[in-house]
């Protein structure tokens, strides 16, 4: 994992200087579409893969000493974050998400300086 996501960074990087060169300098119409997608596209995929990992922490990671429950506190800090003390309007429909597909032993709560999704007791 350490390794993993800067390499995924690196590469999402190298990816968007590459379509920014397209975009200026060629003038390409399918490279706007391709940056104006993607900049709709991956974050709508961030927050909807929420849920389905939810589902594999909580029960088929469940067995395997939590590493799930770690995996999911810090990819989806944010979302976790935004559960936990973001506004009401915000926190019903990412809570009601997140046990949609979750679990019942599985909860979120503050844990030593972060969110934390994980079994009972957290």
């Amino acid at each position: 994992m350490t390794i993993l996501l800067p390499a995924l960074a690196i590469a999402f990087a190298a990816f968007c200087v590459w379509l920014t060169v397209r975009i200026v300098n060629r003038r390409e119409r399918w490279a706007k579409w391709m940056a104006l997608a993607a900049a709709i596209g991956i974050p709508a995929l961030y927050v909807a893969s929420f849920g389905p990992v939810c589902w594999i922490s909580s029960h088929a990671l469940d067995r395997i000493d939590h590493i799930g429950a770690r995996t999911v506190s810090e990819l989806y800090q944010p979302i976790l974050f935004l559960a936990w003390s973001g506004p009401s309007i915000a926190q019903r429909p990412v809570i009601w998400y997140m046990r949609l597909w979750s679990s019942d032993r599985w909860q979120i709560g503050y844990v030593s300086g972060g969110v934390q999704w994980g079994p009972r007791p957290l």
